[in-house]
């Protein structure tokens, strides 16, 4: 009868110490997974940053190594190769190359014959080198990377980037190779954060063995250099992921075990690793755990006490009721804290998932969990045969609102549209902000595409009403795009391209309007992204040309300058003029290397035609890409085309459009300044056609107005356009500058030019556009008075 009270407060202790303990597992648990999960992704956001950065260097390094090429191959065409010359184009090709140790290059037999260094050694082969032999039994191949190796002049680990040479004919005529010291990918990353016991891994792919390229910190001990063990974890994640992907393994070079993630290096044989030491990402965790493991055998030590005390009290028969009360108390104060702090954390951790799930401006779901509706709305699509409906909504003009107003007021604005969006959808339908002023509408359970207009009216229905923020009132209308499922995709990131696709299809319909996606949009961006990739390999193909439209002097009838027109001679669609792949080259980042290729390779076709008396004298005109004029370094580019032809600056003239001079003036006047400094001419194109004033060829000291064909091909029959061209010629003549009619087509149109003083001339009338070798004979036919 005594002990069962006592029997009764043990398995009290005892559960109540088994429900701590599993309190405190659950939380550890949790605790544990969220720490692995967070370096999980810091180790993945860090390793696309270092792939990403290798691969721009890579670029460069390519991109220079293009450019030695193309002037090795056009010296060996015109039939001389000057060492003085070349030596001197590889050391500037190499200050633009930031990590490379030198710039060579090796003859068909291997043998370096030139470089950047200032003192080469004689008598240094290649033959032997693995890229020498790639890049002379594979014409095709591009870019080739070496193993590393011992650089046969540095004397040190380098990796070797090299491209073939060829001949006039097509033939093997060497290699253009630039070493990198494989020590820069420890300089480069060693400031990077990855914890006292990370590492950041520098290999080849899969092709190459995963051949050991760097490593920080480098392992000990040396000679870890080209090795291609791996951890069997690595190899069983990269060959069922080869671009990226996270695995735990303990590091063979230290022994650490670490949480690694991969990724591929662009397009390269190559692979980046960051490893973050679970030691160093799990220590909090471990200090969590002392904590709450040291509170568990306090809260067991302290049961244990009071159950002693409370089974002596009951033996004892004296001042038991109190005694007990007390302990209760205590006990249920300490259960009660450990309640609340774990009621505390479930609702940190809701709170951490609303924001991980949804957008801080707007309080809509974000694309991820846009998608993850999108599926669920997919599922019930499949069992009741129904559609759903992908929209995409962009903004018309939602930019200048932001950039002229602030983005004060165009977050205000984007709270108030996402407000009004949400309020025209269904409740099952889900409204989600993709960035910016773009939204995704997600409509489910509908019957057919049409079903889903009456949602599209009443979305463009609430843009209707003006919207104030602050002082402003403003209106703001949206272009629509819309996808069905299953007919136009099956799974969501198809499903959104097509809609944004569709989506600009609207824009381009005058906006303020939706359009449902069809399969011949999908046929026109295929299109011009195989253009935009082709586009990419043009240059080192050798398939851009340029073509050469005569300018005439209208009083003194004589040839005195060229157009340089580019011309791409794509493999399967023929010649395309600029109209169809500048605007891709503008898209795309690729419009400055190809103007300063037209830049380089006009002025040297311009100092070649200088030695026929024909054409001693002649001046090219270049057009400039807006994009190019922004960029900043227009006067570095134009400073080295000219010296590396030694043309003479005033045989050069660049043309402007108008939009380039109403936008950021003041900048653009210093770079103008800047090229008047130098020498060369300016002229206006297409005048007549933008926003130019008198202020403004005032204040930017052009030369020249090029009269838009617009205003002159119907010149004998169309009075107001006779006016207009007079006016701008009268204009050009009172500011001291000098005028050229583009589009001249007829005898009675050259004429007429004649007749109001212009003072130059181009059209299909005088001359067509032509190659180089054709404009000699063209200058004695023309002189002879036969166009």
């Amino acid at each position: 009868m005594h002990f069962r009270p006592a029997r009764a407060v043990t398995v009290i202790v005892i559960l109540a110490n088994l429900f701590v303990c599993s309190l405190v597992g659950v939380s550890l648990h949790a605790s544990y997974a969220q720490y692995h999960d967070r370096a999980a992704i810091t180790s993945r956001n860090t390793n696309r940053l270092v792939a990403q950065t290798i691969e721009d260097e890579i670029r460069r390094i390519d991109f220079g190594l293009r450019v030695v090429a193309d002037e090795y191959t056009r010296q060996s065409a015109v039939g001389r190769i000057d060492p003085a010359t070349l030596t001197d184009f590889l050391r500037r090709q190499l200050e633009r190359l930031l990590v490379s140790g030198g710039l060579r290059i090796a003859d068909q037999e291997g043998k370096v014959v030139f470089s950047s260094d200032k003192a080469l050694p004689g008598g240094i082969s290649i033959t032997d080198r693995d890229y020498f032999v790639t890049l002379r039994d594979n014409p095709s191949h591009e870019l080739a990377i070496s193993r590393p190796l011992i650089g046969k002049i540095s004397n040190q680990w380098v990796l070797i980037f090299a491209r073939r040479l060829s001949a006039a004919d097509g033939s093997f005529a060497g290699v253009v190779l630039a070493p990198v010291a494989t020590e820069w990918f420890e300089r480069k990353f060693s400031r990077l954060d990855v914890g006292p016991n990370g590492t950041v891994v520098f290999r080849g792919n899969a092709s190459r063995d995963f051949d050991m390229l760097g490593r920080l910190p480098p392992a000990a001990p040396a000679g870890y250099m080209g090795q291609t063990k791996v951890s069997s974890q690595f190899r069983a994640t990269i060959t069922a992921n080869p671009r990226e992907g996270t695995y735990e393994a303990f590091a063979g070079a230290d022994n650490v075990r670490r949480v690694f993630s991969y990724q591929a290096v662009g397009d390269y044989p190559l692979i980046t690793l960051v490893g973050l030491s679970t030691d160093d990402f799990l220590a909090e965790w471990w200090r969590e755990f002392g904590k709450l493991a040291a509170l568990a055998a306090a809260f067991a030590v302290l049961s244990i006490l009071g159950a002693i005390l409370i089974v002596r009290a009951l033996r004892a028969r004296a001042q038991a009721f109190d005694e007990v009360n007390s302990l209760n108390e205590v006990l249920a104060a300490q259960i009660a804290e450990k309640d609340l702090a774990w009621r505390e954390r479930r609702a940190a951790e809701e709170q951490i998932d609303f924001i991980a799930l949804h957008d801080s401006l707007t309080g809509l779901p974000n694309p991820q969990l846009a998608e993850e509706r999108f599926r669920h709305a997919v599922a019930y699509a499949e069992r009741e045969h129904s559609k759903v409906a992908l929209i995409f909504i962009d903004l018309d003009d939602f930019k200048s609102i932001n950039d002229s107003l602030g983005h004060r007021i165009g977050d205000g604005m984007i709270r108030e549209l996402a407000q009004r969006l949400y309020e025209r959808i269904r409740e099952t339908d889900t409204l989600c902000r993709r960035s910016g002023d773009e939204f995704i509408a997600v409509l489910g359970d509908l019957a057919d595409a049409d079903a889903s207009a009456p949602v599209l009216v009443k979305l463009a229905e609430s843009l209707q009403n003006p919207i104030t923020i602050g002082d402003y009132e403003l209106n703001v209308t949206a272009s629509m795009g819309v996808a069905i499922y299953p007919e136009d995709g099956r799974d969501f990131e198809t499903l959104l391209k097509k809609a944004e696709n569709a989506m600009y299809r609207a824009k381009e319909s005058g906006r303020n309007t939706y359009r449902f996606f069809d399969a011949r949009m999908n046929i026109e961006v295929v299109e011009q992204l195989t253009l935009r990739n082709d586009l990419r390999h043009a240059p080192a193909r050798n398939e851009l040309v340029l073509h050469y439209q005569p300018l005439v002097d209208i009083r003194r009838g004589r040839l005195i300058g060229v157009e340089a027109l580019i011309r791409w001679n794509h493999p399967g669609h023929g010649m395309l003029p600029p109209t169809k792949f500048i605007p891709l080259a503008e898209e795309s980042g690729l419009i400055v290397p190809i103007s300063e290729w037209v830049l380089r390779e006009a002025c040297c076709q311009a100092a070649a035609w200088a030695k026929d008396p024909m054409l001693a004298d002649i001046v090219v005109a270049v057009n400039l890409s807006a994009v190019h004029f922004k960029r900043g370094n227009l006067e570095q580019s134009v400073i080295a085309a000219l010296e590396e032809s030694a043309l003479p600056a005033e045989r050069l003239e660049l043309e402007l459009t108008e939009s380039m001079l109403i936008s950021d003036s003041e900048a653009i006047l210093h770079t103008i300044r800047q090229l008047k400094q130098i020498g060369v001419k300016l002229s206006i194109d297409d005048f007549g056609t933008g926003y130019s004033s008198l202020a403004y060829l005032k204040r930017f000291e052009v030369d020249k107005l090029k009269i838009d064909q617009t205003f002159v091909r119907d010149l004998p029959g169309d009075m107001e356009d006779a006016a207009i061209v007079r006016a701008i010629i009268q204009m050009a003549a009172s500011l001291g500058l000098s005028t050229i009619a583009e589009g001249v087509e007829t005898e009675a149109v050259f004429e007429l030019l004649k007749e109001f003083g212009c003072d130059e001339a181009q059209g299909y009338w005088l001359a067509r556009p032509m190659l180089a070798a054709q404009l000699p004979e063209f200058a004695r036919r023309f002189a002879r008075g036969n166009r």
